[in-house]
Parts: structure tokens; C-alpha cells; sequence
């Protein structure tokens, strides 16, 4: 941005040149040399101040680069505690999944072991439940058989 104003500032400064130049030509065979180098001189007068304008703002540029690179090349990395060292910390992270991948994998036998155990009370339910079936049909079987017996026994 700066060498853009600064040649945009240049190329103003080259046309007004020119443009007395020219001038200066178009009267030259009025003119005299200490004319001319009069006219160059009064003329570099008038740029010193633009030139002076943009010494300061380049000086305040530099200034304020120096200020920065110093504060870059000052600023320095905390210091690492050896004993809470980044090594330290991935041992306690593989640690802790380590421990959770355990107890994971405790609670899925543990699941699993219920979910056996359910499935064989389940089978020992149903077939007692059968067997009580089929034991109050024999039951209920008899005592038909021993009614009808007492029955008949009666009647003689």
C-alpha cells in the first residue's frame, strides 16, 4: 500500500515536471540557462517537503516493524513441568481407557451371564409349568376315575 502511494505520488510529481518542462521549452529561445536552472532548483524546493513527508511515515513504518519483531523474537514458550510432561499425560489417557474398556467389557459378560441365566429359568419355568399341567390332568383324571368307582360301589 505504502510503494503504491509512494509511485502514485512519483508519477503526479513526473507529470507536473513535464508539463513545466514543456512550458519551459515553449519559451526557450527566450530562456537562459540560469533560467533553467533556476526554475530545476525552485522546483526540487517545492519536493523536498513531499519528499521530507515521506521519509517521516516510512521512518514511523520501520519503527513500528522493529517494535513488532521484538516483541515476536521476546515472546518465549512457557516451560514444561517435568512431571506433567505430555508423556505423562497420554500414559494417564490410555490408562483411563484401558480401565473403562475393562469394566465395558465386565459389564457385557455380566450381561450376557444374566441374560443366559433368564433364558434357563425361563425353560425350567415352562417345563414345570407342563409337567404341572399334565399332573392336574392326571390328577383331575383320577378323581373322575375314583368318583365313578366310589359310584359304583354305592349302587351295590
Amino acid at each position: 500500500m505504502a510503494k503504491s502511494v509512494l509511485n502514485e505520488s512519483i508519477w503526479e510529481k513526473i507529470s507536473e515536471i513535464d508539463g513545466k518542462i514543456n512550458k519551459v521549452l515553449g519559451n526557450l529561445s527566450s530562456v537562459k540557462n540560469e533560467d533553467i536552472i533556476a526554475a530545476i532548483e525552485e522546483y526540487a524546493e517545492s519536493n523536498k517537503s513531499h519528499f521530507a513527508t515521506n521519509r517521516k511515515e516510512m521512518d514511523i513504518l520501520n519503527k513500528g516493524v522493529s517494535e513488532i519483531k521484538e516483541m515476536i523474537e521476546n515472546i518465549q514458550a512457557p516451560p514444561l513441568n517435568p512431571t506433567d510432561s505430555g508423556f505423562m499425560k497420554a500414559r494417564k489417557a490410555y490408562l483411563i481407557f484401558a480401565i473403562l474398556g475393562i469394566l465395558i467389557f465386565i459389564l457385557t459378560i455380566f450381561s450376557m451371564k444374566l441374560y443366559s441365566d433368564s433364558l434357563i429359568y425361563q425353560n425350567n419355568y415352562y417345563r414345570q409349568s407342563t409337567i404341572v399341567r399334565e399332573l392336574q390332568t392326571e390328577n383331575d383324571s383320577l378323581k373322575v376315575k375314583i368318583v365313578s368307582v366310589v359310584d359304583k360301589r354305592k349302587r351295590k
